[in-house]
């Protein structure tokens, strides 16, 4: 910019509005108007000159959105964000049209087919508005798969079809076509889904093998599939889960799963079941990391036993409990597998199912272990292997919030509530039962530990996965207090001793050539010699004499439950199992199993415990291992 006075005197310059001067240089600071005045303020020779005047106008910049391209996707993909630029360095909005969503830059697919993402920039006072970029992308429809059972009637041809249509995008709707031989079956070709199972029953299958087919026809979201079945007939009796995927919504607590038992079903029979997903409770693996695959740490009680069947009876159930977690992590699976049929029976090829647990929609940010209800619940689970019966649940929730804002109180009652599900009579007669008797039986183990120097010390001989599915053998149904729980209890008692005296490790241990006395003697020498001589020939008079040969299976099993039952091993074992139930109830685990090595966390806590002579809350064992850690991240943070 120049300007220049008659008199040859330097001109001096100043501006107004959206810019400023620096010498004769004009520097624009905002769209708008500038005016700039030019002034000489003379001399001795000189007087001023007359200031002049110069305005001009200052336009809006322009701008520009750089916004990259979008891969595709298939429903069920993660929410996935979006990002794009302004030249201007301004904010840039989205919009979304189609079959997604966006929640600031966060883009969630609703269904199958395109979508559209708008990305804008308004301007402001400096700049106008940025031309819109679109960026638009396909979304595929989601996989399916599609599992196909047959149970048969006891002659073998005719019974229930039933297909299980799974996708990891979440439950498909539709129909399925069943046809045998490609054929579609009458009555049977267009039925509809519900919770991703369809069965048809169907009288037109006649001896001999078939291929059948189940044809899910796919809907807007998802992909048609087929699953097949090549079972044909089986002579005899198989066993076979009655759906090849279940499904259940993480808070809704359990899923019943039915074994159906086709063919000739007049003999009796049985077939284990368990479930499975491949998870070591030596390794640890943080339940916040795993998606995808349920762990029986984190996410469900693992469910194992056997099932079974009189004469003519062709269905049974278990059920697999789920916990409640606030963890982000999209449908988990398990494995269900039936295995060692008896009594001349098989497997039929839909031994082997699926077990879905749905993530929650919307997850807590709290942890819901600290819920009263959610916390009476999981001792339910953790404990007595079942869910809560109502009466229980509301005792017990309302015992914990009666303390209403009392810190202190609060935290009491939740110790002596978790405290109590170990001291009752339920768990003293199956958990506690099932302990004493592996002591009886084998005697104990020997752990190494670091607490007060590097030493041996004797620790129960029982492991987590046996304790847990023995437990839950003479549990099965027993519910203290609703109908006939005596009764059931004492045939569970009965029918498991019976079974547990059978298996080849204690037959191993006591072979059939011992006399009655060898046999006492030994179930006594493990037990701590807790029986006194009147003890002993009472034991022996059950088999005849000292003399006599103990071979005789329901005696064996009616001597075992005694001396496990003795009032003074219950006595010297209390705290030992007490102290072992803290790893088997609140941590799922083996003492020496990862996060520890070796015994020295379980030496630690039954001397304390032996210090305050079993008083739990004076030792502060519950209280630890209810807000350990470990404990609390099997729920959430």
């Amino acid at each position: 910019m120049n300007a220049s006075a008659t008199s040859n005197l330097s001109v001096s310059f100043a501006a107004s509005g959206n810019c400023g001067v620096s010498a004769n240089t004009v520097h624009i600071t905002a769209a708008g108007s500038c005016t700039v005045t030019a002034s000489q303020s003379g001399d001795t020779n000189y007087n001023a000159a007359a200031d002049m005047q110069r305005s001009f106008q200052i336009a809006k910049g322009s701008q520009t959105i750089t916004f990259e391209s979008l891969s595709n996707k298939t429903f069920g993909d993660s929410d996935f964000v979006v990002s794009a630029s302004a030249s201007s360095g301004l904010p840039v909005s989205f919009a979304a049209s189609g079959s997604c969503s966006i929640s600031g830059s966060n883009v969630h697919v609703n269904g199958a087919g395109s979508c559209s993402i708008t990305a804008s920039q308004g301007g402001d006072s400096n700049r106008d508005a940025a031309a819109d970029v679109a960026r638009s992308f396909q979304i595929a429809k989601a996989s399916t798969t599609t599992q196909l059972s047959y149970s048969a009637n006891s002659s073998g041809q005719d019974g229930t079809l039933t297909a299980a249509v799974a996708s990891a995008a979440g439950i498909p709707n539709g129909t399925v076509a069943f046809k045998d031989n490609g054929v579609v079956i009458e009555s049977c070709g267009n039925v509809a889904l519900s919770s991703g199972s369809a069965s048809c029953v169907t009288s037109v299958l006649s001896a001999g093998t078939h291929t059948i087919t189940a044809d899910y026809s796919g809907e807007v979201n998802f992909d048609a599939s087929q699953g097949a079945y090549n079972g044909g007939q089986t002579a005899g009796s198989g066993f076979e889960f009655s759906q090849a995927n279940y499904v259940v919504a993480e808070r809704g607590g359990s899923v019943t799963i039915t074994v159906k038992r086709t063919g000739d079903a007049t003999a009796p029979s049985s077939v284990d079941y368990v479930t499975d997903d491949g998870s070591n409770p030596s390794v640890v693996i943080p339940c916040s990391l795993v998606t995808g695959a349920a762990l029986e740490r984190c996410d469900y009680t693992r469910a194992a036993g056997t099932l079974r069947f009189a004469s003519n009876e062709i269905e049974k159930s278990f059920v697999v409990l789920v916990n409640d977690d606030s963890y982000v992590e999209g449908p988990e699976t398990i494995s269900l597998k039936l295995s060692n049929p008896s009594n001349g029976s098989t497997l039929g090829p839909g031994a082997t199912a699926t077990l879905q647990i749905i993530d929650d929609l919307m997850e807590s940010f709290d942890n819901p272990i600290d819920d009263e209800a959610m916390f009476v619940r999981q001792q339910y689970h953790d404990l007595l292997n079942r869910e809560p019966d109502p009466d229980g649940l509301k005792f017990w929730t309302q015992n914990m919030t009666s303390c209403e804002s009392n810190v202190a109180c609060a935290e009491r009652k939740r110790v002596d509530t978790s405290a109590a599900f170990f001291l009752s009579i339920e768990f003293q007669e199956t958990g506690y039962l099932v302990e004493r008797l592996y002591k009886v039986a084998y005697g104990d183990a020997t752990g190494a530990s670091t607490f007060t120097g590097p030493h041996q010390l004797s620790v129960p001989i029982i492991r987590w996965r046996e304790f847990l599915r023995d437990t839950q053998e003479i549990g099965r149904n027993v519910v203290v207090g609703e109908g006939a729980w005596q009764q059931q209890l004492e045939d569970n008692k009965q029918a498991f001793a019976r079974e547990f005296i059978s298996r080849q490790r204690f037959t191993a241990a006591y072979p059939a050539s011992m006399s009655a006395e060898q046999f006492i003697n030994q179930l006594n020498a493990n037990a701590g010699n807790i029986l006194n001589k009147g003890d002993m020939v009472q034991l022996e008079a059950v088999f005849g004499g000292p003399n006599v040969s103990s071979a005789d299976a329901d005696k064996r099993a009616e001597v075992l439950r005694s001396v496990a039952e003795d009032q003074t091993l219950e006595k010297r074992e209390f705290n030992r199992a007490f102290v072992l139930m803290q790893y088997f109830g609140y941590l799922r685990r083996n003492p020496d199993d990862a996060q520890d090595t070796d015994y020295t966390g379980y030496d630690f806590w039954l001397r304390k415990l032996e210090q305050f002579n079993g008083n739990y809350i004076n030792a502060e064992m519950v209280k630890a291992f209810i807000s350990s850690i470990e404990y609390r991240q099997r729920f959430g943070q």
